[in-house]
């Protein structure tokens, strides 16, 4: 999985903000983000999935972020997203997060708004144009 393979426009967007800043490697089921400069930042350094752990495989999950981070002496937090449709892995996203807060983890659900359509204020700002990002390319900053 690479940043370019995240198709949550909450994630994608916020590894587009991250920029330079940021060192992605990609693990095949998922994606590790470390931000080297800023190890206490959570959404800089995390581990992002392709889909949830099955609720047996939470414990290994959490072992493999902080094995990931390990270098990072002051990473001293553990967070985990998923990019994935809910419901998608075969069991329900609620029976991961009740795993992770059986082990003492609060969840977070975040919701990212987007529009099919543009609407154009009438005292919006001249020379810009706005459209949907085209290419990969178009997310690099």
């Amino acid at each position: 999985m690479t940043p370019d393979d995240v198709t949550n426009l909450g994630f994608r967007t916020d590894l587009m903000v991250l920029g330079e800043q940021t060192v992605f490697a990609s693990l095949g089921d998922g994606l590790l983000v470390r931000s080297p400069t800023n190890p206490s930042f959570f959404w800089g350094n995390f581990l992002l999935l392709r889909r949830p752990p099955p609720p047996t495989q939470v414990a290994a999950t959490i072992a493999r972020f902080q094995s990931a981070m390990a270098e990072f002496a002051d990473v001293r937090h553990v967070a985990i997203g998923w990019d994935h449709v809910h419901g998608d892995g075969g069991w329900s996203d609620d029976d991961t997060i009740a795993a992770f807060e059986a082990l003492g983890f609060n969840a977070e659900r975040g919701m990212v708004l987007t529009s099919t359509a543009q609407r154009i204020h009438s005292r919006a700002a001249t020379g810009f144009e706005i459209r949907p990002p085209i290419g990969a390319d178009e997310w690099e900053l």
